[in-house]
């Protein structure tokens, strides 16, 4: 068991640092967004690593944090017409990363439980 929740905590960390690469690669021209999902990243890191888990269950109950980062790149898409190329990617990048996060956290949650 405790090997499997390693291995799950290990697949979240792995997704997160890249959704947190691709989150400030896209919001590098919006600073101000960029610092909104930064700190949501933020705040869900130290969730995981300092609070016990109902911490986290009602954090997520409350707000889910990837939840909140999906809607900042919806807003984002929704604000803006034109992307390069590049932006697309990532846009689409995220949107296949942050469910697989999602579930990363929910099979990292079951397995503690």
């Amino acid at each position: 068991r405790q090997n499997k929740v390693q291995e799950n905590a290990s697949v979240e960390a792995s997704l997160l640092s890249q959704v947190t690469q691709n989150v400030l690669n896209l919001f590098r021209d919006q600073p101000q967004i960029a610092r909104e999902a930064s700190q949501i990243i933020a705040d869900q890191v130290r969730i995981i690593v300092y609070r016990p888990r109902g911490a986290e269950m009602l954090n997520i109950m409350r707000a889910d944090p990837y939840a909140r980062l999906l809607s900042l790149i919806d807003h984002y898409q929704r604000d803006n017409t034109k992307f390069t190329p590049q932006q697309e990617a990532v846009i689409d990048g995220l949107r296949g990363e942050i469910p697989a996060l999602m579930e990363a956290r929910a099979k990292r949650l079951s397995d503690e439980a």
